[in-house]
Parts: C-alpha cells; sequence; structure tokens
C-alpha cells in the first residue's frame, strides 16, 4: 500500500491518497478494501479502449480500422482521463463511486476528447458525435462501478482476493 506524501505533514487537508493506493469504505460498520485504485484506474482506461474500438468498429467504411486508428480515436479521451485522475486525487473522493468520482471522470473524458478532436479538426464536433461519445463513454465509464456498487456493498469483501 502506497504511504502519504510528506508534504501531507505540512498541510494536512490533503487526502492521504495522493498516488494509486487502497480505498476504503464503510460498510456494516467497519472499514472494508472495496478494491485498489489501480483496478479501478485500469478498468477507467479499458472502458476508454473499448469506446475507441466500439467508434472504430461503428466507422470502419470512413475511418481506418487498425491499430494505429484505434490509438488516434483514443488518445484524446485517454487524456482527460489521466487528467480527471490527477485532478481527483486531490478531492479525497473514492475512485469506485458512480458519484462524484466516475461522474466526474466520464465528464472529463468527454471534454477533453471531444475538444481535442475540436483543435485537431478544425471544427467544433457534430452534434450526434457529441451525444453518442458521451452517453457510450458514460455507459462503459459509470456501468461497471454501479455493478461493482450492488456486488461490493452487499457482500463488503475484497473483490480482488
Amino acid at each position: 500500500m502506497a504511504t502519504a506524501l510528506p508534504l501531507h505533514n505540512f498541510f494536512p487537508s490533503l487526502p492521504t491518497r495522493i498516488g494509486l493506493s487502497a480505498v476504503t469504505t464503510l460498510a456494516k460498520d467497519k472499514n472494508v478494501k472495496v478494491c485498489s485504485d489501480w483496478y479501478i484506474f485500469s478498468s477507467d482506461v479499458a472502458s476508454i479502449l473499448a469506446f475507441a474500438l466500439l467508434a472504430r468498429a461503428a466507422h470502419r467504411n470512413d475511418l481506418p480500422f487498425t491499430f494505429i486508428g484505434w490509438v488516434d480515436t483514443a488518445w484524446p479521451f485517454l487524456t482527460g482521463l489521466l487528467a480527471s485522475w490527477m485532478a481527483m486525487h486531490f478531492t479525497g473522493w473514492l475512485p469506485h463511486k458512480v458519484a462524484p468520482a466516475g461522474v466526474f471522470v466520464w465528464l472529463m473524458s468527454v471534454v477533453f476528447g471531444l475538444s481535442i478532436w475540436g483543435i485537431r479538426h478544425g471544427a467544433v464536433p457534430h452534434w450526434s458525435f457529441m451525444i453518442v461519445a458521451g452517453s457510450v463513454s458514460g455507459a462503459l465509464l459509470m456501468g461497471y462501478r454501479a455493478i461493482g456498487a450492488k456486488i461490493w456493498d452487499k457482500k463488503a469483501v475484497d473483490p480482488i482476493a
């Protein structure tokens, strides 16, 4: 388990979870480890990669369905994901929660991804692209958190063990 940065000694208001450490939640009157931040972060990355793969597959007539094409679609949204995780570590939010952490990660990923897309293409993305990107990435990024919350809160055990 990662330890707090020495900076925390000088600024006690900073959360102790700076870095990717274990997450705990209160369940049945005791702290129970539900999952690690690495598990949630990896799941977020997998969700964005799946979203980009689905986008490439849906548009394979217009866009090359190649590894480079997939990476080209994914990186703007992954940039937003990384920025959201960096910002989230200063909030004290538990990353496995749908709200506020999941909503924040989703919104930052979509805003960054569509903004970078717009800058690269010199145009505002079409409204249908914004709706589809927002809804599919939201379903992927928050869907596994919602399912996990039901499982983890019900069992109150470590799903990684």
